[in-house]
């Protein structure tokens, strides 16, 4: 079996490992798993390419990860860190606005079209 050592998020969803690896070994959609470069560390880096991992591991195909790097928790642009973390709180609008991660869409986009091309939806 595929087994998965997860960081915080397990202790904090009040998860053990096994339960989040068998999650998302059990899905049967496709998976697009995206972490931005300034996100604070409660799901890291290694755990959004571990979702990809289990999923791929179970469904082979099924899951793409992404790294988006100067995009924080919320996929908005920052300058760096302390910014990413600091910005979600803020909820300012007029700042999310002015830094939309227009990458995110076309990324988007473009992950589901190869998803419908590949269940011939298209």
């Amino acid at each position: 079996m595929f087994e998965l050592s997860w960081s915080k998020l397990a202790l904090l969803a009040g998860k053990d490992e096994l339960n989040l690896t068998k999650a998302w070994a059990q899905t049967e959609e496709h998976v697009l798993s995206i972490r931005g470069g300034y996100d604070f560390d409660i799901v890291n880096a290694q755990d959004h390419k571990r979702i990809a991992e289990a999923v791929t591991y179970y469904h082979p195909g099924y899951a793409t990860f992404l790294t988006m790097p100067e995009k924080n928790h919320s996929l908005i642009l920052v300058p760096g860190m302390a910014e990413g973390v600091a910005q979600p709180n803020k909820r300012n609008q007029v700042y999310h606005k002015a830094n939309c991660n227009k990458t995110l869409t076309t990324e988007t986009d473009a992950w589901m079209k190869r998803v419908m091309e590949r269940l011939k939806l298209t």
